[in-house]
């Protein structure tokens, strides 16, 4: 199961050093996890770099694309089926978030499947993720995924295990909120034992 640590800004460089599989970047500027206008994004990472955006214009998102060399565009919003289409046609890789603690609907998420790379279930709140709130992650195991799917929402080292039995297994963690001293910075100890608990 692979890892990724979501709204990184004050010390990457220390994470990186846990080895994650994904790093998220927030770019929406309401999250207390802002990475800000003209942030400075360490060279050389080795993990796969996410930006994390919500109902922002596809303008937007390509210019920031572009700018910090992003591996995955991470939309965290009401964004459409055409949108994602719109990103796909310009070689985007997209990881498209739905609120696992509402009903999930299938039909919904077939319509998403051919032009999104994976899907990410996430405690979907007013302040769009990290709120470290966790939902029934049995329920996925109902649906027929056409795609890969990341878990999120309140994942902790109190209860990763439970993941790791689910029959649905995720091809991915993420975590966030559970695993920091403050909004943006990591707990490196934290992700250490993580990173241990889940190879």
């Amino acid at each position: 199961m692979k890892l990724k640590v979501c709204g990184l800004r004050d010390n990457v460089d220390e994470v990186e050093g846990v080895d994650p599989d994904f790093m998220g970047f927030i770019f929406y500027p309401k999250s207390p996890r802002f990475v800000g206008e003209d942030y400075l994004m360490p060279k050389g990472i080795r993990a796969k770099k996410v930006g994390v955006f919500v109902n922002q214009s596809i303008e937007e998102v390509m210019s920031l694309k572009q700018k910090y060399q992003l591996d995955y565009l991470q939309l965290h919003g009401d964004e459409s089926v055409d949108y994602c289409v719109e990103l796909k046609a310009v070689d985007s890789k997209i990881i498209k978030v739905f609120a696992g603690n509402k009903p999930l609907n299938q039909e919904v998420l077939d319509s998403y499947a051919e032009f999104i790379d994976f899907y990410l279930f996430d405690t979907k709140l007013d302040k769009h993720g990290g709120n470290g709130v966790a939902f029934d992650w049995t329920t996925i195991d109902q649906l027929r995924l056409k795609k890969p799917y990341i878990l999120s929402g309140g994942i902790g080292l109190e209860n990763v295990g439970e993941v790791s039995r689910s029959v649905n297994k995720p091809f991915a963690i993420d975590v966030n909120s559970k695993f920091e001293i403050s909004p943006g910075l990591k707990d490196l100890e934290k992700l250490k034992e993580l990173k241990t608990a889940i190879q």
